[in-house]
């Protein structure tokens, strides 16, 4: 009997060491379960991406977007954006979208236009108005960022101007009783006289982009499209250059809201006249 129990005891121990075994085959290692870095199922996900112009699709055993990014050799800049988020796990007949987002400087020369300066007289003049002076633009040199999207400029923000020819003031006699129309043609572009007030740039709640997607801020304004098109650059006295980048609820007609950089400075414009010139649109 005893040696019965014994032999029954060995039985037993040969089929514990069996299926040890078998799980060994099966799970060689309990890291399997806790770091996995690709698919434990021999099934390949099929992943289609759209980057720098070309759309490929492989098989893929990896987990997540960011894998099967290093996988294809994707090298991804500092402002690029990816849909979906690169920690998302990777899905049957997934589409992950690359899009390209650059910011570089730019530097270019351009024109200044002249102030017109009014003399008023009191005699009768059989032409009125008389330009005594001609005005002659100046030249400036205005270094932008640029933000581009997949190849593609969506917006630009002036950083700094150095002057390299003053322009020359127009000098016109007027009698007294005209005025200068609120809108004509001085230094080869469109000219506006407009009510302008100013904004600051705190977001309060929403993303500090504009519509066509620059900073808010100093040289940003916002106009009516309808009066003045997005993206025109233009030149405000005693304001400065400016990139037509927004529009608002209450900017319409002959209307125009600077941009500044801080809260304080957008108060102490307040509101008053200003005159527009359209450089390009």
């Amino acid at each position: 009997m005893v040696h019965s129990g014994r032999a029954k005891r060995a039985g037993r121990g040969i089929i514990a060491a069996s299926a040890v075994a078998l799980l060994g085959f099966v799970f060689p290692s309990a890291a399997f379960l806790f770091t996995p870095t690709v698919r434990g199922d021999s099934a390949d996900t099929t992943v289609r991406l759209l980057a720098d112009g070309a759309v490929r699709e492989w098989p893929s055993r990896q987990l997540t977007v960011a894998d099967a990014l290093a996988e294809a050799l994707i090298t991804l800049g500092p402002q690029d954006e990816i849909t979906p988020p690169l920690s998302s796990p990777l899905l049957e007949g997934m589409t992950i979208q690359l899009t390209r987002i650059e910011c570089r400087e730019v530097t270019q020369e351009e024109k200044v236009p002249y102030q017109t300066v009014v003399k008023r007289v009191t005699q009768r003049f059989r032409r009125s108005p008389t330009i005594l002076v001609p005005g002659k633009p100046g030249v400036v040199r205005r270094t932008y960022e640029v933000i581009t999207r997949n190849g593609r400029e969506v917006g630009r923000r002036p950083l700094r101007t150095q002057l390299v020819q003053a322009p020359v003031d127009q000098i016109v006699t007027m009698r007294s009783s005209m005025d200068l129309a609120s809108r004509g043609y001085f230094g080869g572009g469109r000219v506006f006289r407009m009510v302008a007030t100013a904004y600051d740039p705190n977001p309060r709640g929403g993303s500090g982009r504009t519509a066509i997607g620059l900073r808010a801020g100093q040289g940003v304004v916002a106009v009516d499209p309808r009066v003045i098109p997005l993206r025109a650059r233009l030149y405000i006295e005693g304001y400065g250059h400016a990139i037509a980048g927004d529009t608002g609820g209450a900017i319409k007609g002959h209307r125009i809201d600077l941009g500044y950089n801080s809260r304080g400075a957008a108060l102490r414009f307040g509101r008053r006249p200003v005159t527009v010139h359209v450089l390009d649109e």
